[in-house]
């Protein structure tokens, strides 16, 4: 079973949860928000067990494995490079990067830390 988290409560989220939902060997477990109340209603609204109210403590989470990245595209690069330094596998929206450079470097660190 493959236990996602989300990093963000952005409104494309509901489609995301929907599919993930329709998996047989997928699960949400867990979303986040830079707010708590923010998170804890999404939670709520998406009948989502788990919520934080920051990125970094769903990345610190060790009952997640794969975190889909949503955010605003400035900070896809950033949020993933971070999820990867946590050993997570990661899906992101497009941009994933914004140069090749940052492309780049997380294709590299992707390959160093996780195990396929």
């Amino acid at each position: 079973m493959f236990r996602y988290g989300i990093l963000s409560t952005a409104s494309i989220i509901d489609r995301f949860i929907a599919g993930i939902r329709e998996s047989q060997d997928s699960y949400v477990q867990a979303i986040a928000s830079r707010n708590l109340e923010t998170a804890k209603k999404a939670a709520k609204r998406l009948n989502i067990e788990n919520y934080y109210g920051s990125y970094g403590e769903l990345l610190c989470a060790n009952n997640i494995d794969i975190v889909y990245i949503p955010t605003v595209n400035s900070q896809h690069y950033e949020n993933c490079k971070k999820a990867l330094k946590h050993h997570k596998h990661v899906i992101v929206e497009k941009p994933f990067a914004l140069t090749v450079l940052e492309a780049k470097e997380l294709f590299t660190l992707a390959k160093k830390i996780i195990v396929f």
